[in-house]
């Protein structure tokens, strides 16, 4: 596996945001951040549910995987 900072600096897909932040709108959809695609939300908030569960959501997890593995991810 490659180090965090051979990620930041070899990789064309890696991104630390979607491991720390997230950027949510009012309607409770969910972006990694505020450049992502807003037509392509990763996750949305729901009521009842934390930020740790949202960010932890099987989305969340196949989006940091295909990042961790230098593959595109459409949000």
């Amino acid at each position: 596996m490659k180090t965090a900072k051979q990620l930041v600096k070899d990789s064309k897909h890696f991104c630390v945001l979607p491991w720390i932040h997230f950027h949510a709108w009012p309607n409770k959809q969910v972006m990694p951040c505020c450049v992502a695609d807003s037509d392509a939300p990763v996750s949305e908030l729901k009521e009842g549910e934390s930020i740790l569960d949202m960010m932890n959501s099987d989305e969340y997890k196949k989006m940091r995987n295909a990042m961790l593995n230098d593959e595109p991810y459409e949000a």
